[in-house]
Order: C-alpha cells, then structure tokens, then sequence
C-alpha cells in the first residue's frame, strides 16, 4: 500500500510539474484531469470487490505497480512452491477469485481519494501566487 500510495503521489507532483511548464491555465487542467485520475484509480479496487474476471484483470495491472522496487527475498518475482490452495483439496477452482470484502474496498477508495485530494488541493493552492503579490 505505501509504495503504491508513493508511486501515485511522485506521479501527480510529475504531472503538476508538466502542467505549469507547458499548459495555460495549468491549475485548472490539472484539477480536472486529477479528479478523473481519481475516478480510474478506483476502477481496480471496485474490480477488486467484484471477484472473478474482473479481480484478476485488475491484479494483472495493478501487480506490476504494487512490486515496483522491491527486490530481494519477499519481494519482485513469483514465487512458485507448489500448487495453488485449493488445488487439490476440493477447494476453489484454478483461476477463480472470490471478491475482496467491501471494507477492504472502501479502504483502497479512501486512500486513493486522500491522496488525490492532497495532491490536487495542496499543490494547486500552495502554488497560486497571492493577490498582493501581483
């Protein structure tokens, strides 16, 4: 979650940085492609919520971003010990998913949305130059 969390914040100070470099009413843009950055970063974790197809699709784009950095033991590459749980034991079928519960999935929305409204509200404000500066 941190590094994640991290990941999503260096690249809203990069776009923001982007922005004011090469786009007129750079704040302005850049709050309006922020809150749709935020409508498709919640994307994943309602996939996460629904399980099956859509749970897998997102851990397939999610996963790369999640590893990022991490190297070592505990971290990067699969990991492969044996068979899936439920493999043998009458359990899950390969490649099923059952959905994350719904409190973990409003976890991952409010952390996206607390980020998002850091980035966008901080550094759009923080930046703006004051009425007397003018």
């Amino acid at each position: 979650m941190i590094s994640l969390a991290a990941e999503g914040a260096i690249a809203a100070i990069v776009a923001f940085v982007l922005f004011a470099l090469f786009v007129p009413r750079a704040i302005f843009w850049y709050r309006i492609v922020g809150g749709v950055a935020l409508l498709l970063s919640w994307v994943p974790d309602i996939a996460l919520g629904m399980g099956g197809t859509p749970m897998q699709m997102a851990m397939r784009y999610v996963g790369p971003l999640a590893s990022l950095g991490l190297s070592g033991p505990g971290g990067g590459g699969p990991v492969s010990v044996g068979s899936p749980p439920g493999a043998q034991t009458g359990g899950s079928p390969p490649g099923f998913f059952s959905s994350m519960p719904i409190e973990q999935v409003l976890i991952l929305m409010s952390l996206h949305a607390a980020i998002a409204l850091v980035c966008i509200v901080m550094l759009t404000t923080l930046t703006r130059r004051s009425p007397s500066a003018t």
